[in-house]
C-alpha cells in the first residue's frame, strides 16, 4: 500500500510540474511591432516574382502530349496569365485540346518569401481536384521546376513540371510523371506571345 501512494505521489508531482511549466511560461511575448514589419516586407513582390511575370500577357500555345512511346498528340490553344494582387501572383488561364477532348484549366503560381520557394494550385475540368505544387528557380532564373503527386483511380503518381523561360517572347512548360518506379515525359507546351494587331484593321 506505501509503495501505491508513493507511485502516485510521484505521478502527481510530474504532472504538477509539467502543468506549471506549460501554463506558467515567462518566457516573454515576441515583439509584435518588428513581427508586423517582417510581414510587411515579406509581403512585397521581389526577384523571384519578376521572374513570374515575364511569363505574364496572351500566348498561343502549341501542345504535345504522350499517351505512352511513339510520336505525340499535338494540339494548338491559347492562354492568358495576369499578374494579381499587387504582382505577388499570377494568374493562368488556359483552353486547348487534351487527346481530343476540350480543356479548360485555371490556376494562380507565386512565390512564398518567408518559405522561400514558389507554390502554385492549379484546376481544370477533367478532375473535382485541386493540383497542389511546390519548387524553386534554377541558379540562372531561367526554369522554375515544380513538383506535386497526383493521386487518383490509377494510384499516387509523382509528378514533375518544368517551366523554361529564355525570355518575355515566350517560353515552355514541360511535364513528366513516374510510373512503375520510371520518369517518362508526358506534355510539353509552348508558349508564343501573340502579337498585337495594328489599328485600324
Amino acid at each position: 500500500m506505501k509503495t501505491r501512494w508513493t507511485t502516485c505521489a510521484l505521478v502527481m508531482a510530474i504532472a504538477l510540474g509539467f502543468f506549471a511549466g506549460v501554463g506558467f511560461s515567462e518566457d516573454p511575448k515576441p515583439d509584435e511591432d518588428a513581427a508586423m514589419k517582417q510581414m510587411m516586407a515579406l509581403a512585397k513582390p521581389g526577384p523571384s516574382h519578376k521572374i513570374l511575370m515575364a511569363m505574364a500577357g496572351e500566348w498561343d500555345t502549341v501542345m504535345k502530349h504522350w499517351m505512352g512511346p511513339g510520336e505525340p498528340n499535338v494540339t494548338k490553344g491559347s492562354a492568358t496569365n495576369t499578374p494579381a494582387l499587387n504582382g505577388s501572383f499570377l494568374r493562368q488561364e488556359f483552353s486547348g485540346d487534351w487527346s481530343g477532348m476540350k480543356m479548360h484549366g485555371t490556376g494562380f503560381m507565386g512565390y512564398d518569401n518567408f518559405k522561400k520557394r514558389y507554390e502554385a494550385v492549379w484546376l481544370d475540368n477533367f478532375g473535382s481536384h485541386m493540383n497542389i505544387l511546390q519548387g524553386s528557380a534554377g541558379k540562372d532564373g531561367k526554369t522554375i521546376t515544380l513538383t506535386y503527386t497526383w493521386d487518383g483511380p490509377m494510384g499516387k503518381i509523382p509528378q514533375r513540371l518544368r517551366y523554361t523561360i529564355p525570355g518575355k517572347d515566350g517560353h515552355k512548360l514541360e511535364g513528366w510523371m513516374t510510373m512503375n518506379g520510371q520518369e517518362v515525359k508526358h506534355m510539353e507546351i509552348t508558349y508564343t506571345r501573340k502579337q498585337k494587331k495594328p489599328a485600324g484593321d
